[in-house]
């Protein structure tokens, strides 16, 4: 026996667009998210005075360039379905 189950739907206002609330709980996940940032940032400048510097930052530039890289490479092969990321494969 199978039961099929609908997706949820958003929540609608009355004017049939969706609801205010839920649109400022998403608009808020990121505010919060880039305010964490530049509390981080804010507090380790504090914290070291060698923060906020050009080497250190060249420096933390060059440590991320080489997962930057196998990042975009795995984006392109999963983009070009070269890996099959569905459930139904992996059972």
């Amino acid at each position: 026996m199978t039961a099929t189950f609908a997706p949820p739907t958003p929540d609608r206002d009355s004017s049939g667009g969706f609801a205010l609330t839920s649109w400022i709980r998403g608009q808020m996940q990121q505010f919060l998210a880039f305010v964490s940032l530049i509390v981080i940032v804010v507090f380790f400048s504090f914290a070291s005075p060698n923060f906020l510097t050009a080497g250190n930052l060249t420096g933390i530039l060059v440590a991320s360039v080489t997962i930057g890289l196998l990042a975009l490479g795995t984006t392109i092969v999963i983009i070009t379905g070269g890996i099959d990321l569905s459930i139904g494969t992996a059972m």
